[in-house]
């Protein structure tokens, strides 16, 4: 029995291959590369991001034409000269028309009235001083001062007639 030990092995051999076939889909994970490396997703753990390119149209301004410019021949001017002008005094004002005296009517009223009006208050006013004879003296000089006051007044008031 020579073959008993190689079909042993074959056995045991077969049982290898066919738990490394049910294994081997395990395997490439375990497989995997390191950390650090690039094709371990170097690029996501670095925050390396890829360059986008955005094109875009430059940007199209519209500017508005600028008015349209007229222009217009000015006008001559012209200068007409006038007569220079002749200025004249205005005419006198009429007269204002006479004002009828009232109180005048060509008497001398107000210098009568004033006369005796003064020489009522003057005598009055000279009797309130003296005694007896001194009495008397001062009424009659206080009637001759009023009646000289009261005709001045009288005749400032016909002045105006």
């Amino acid at each position: 029995m020579a073959l008993v030990p190689y079909v042993r092995k074959a056995r045991a051999l077969l049982t290898g291959f066919v738990a490394v076939g049910v294994m081997l889909p395990v395997l490439p994970a375990a497989a995997d590369p390191p950390d650090w490396a690039h094709a371990h997703g170097w690029r996501s753990h670095h925050r390396v991001e890829e360059e986008v390119i955005i094109v875009r149209p430059a940007p199209a301004y519209v500017v508005p034409a600028p008015p349209p410019v007229v222009y217009v021949q000015p006008q001559p001017v012209y200068v007409v000269p006038q007569p220079a002008p002749v200025y004249a005094a205005p005419p006198p004002p009429p007269p204002p028309p006479p004002q009828p005296s009232v109180a005048c009517g060509g008497s001398h009223a107000n210098e009568v009235v004033g006369v005796l009006t003064g020489a009522a208050g003057g005598g009055l006013i000279g009797s309130q001083f003296g005694k007896g004879t001194g009495k008397l003296a001062t009424t009659g000089a206080g009637v001759a001062a009023g009646a000289l006051l009261g005709d001045q007044v009288g005749r400032s008031l016909d002045a105006g007639c």
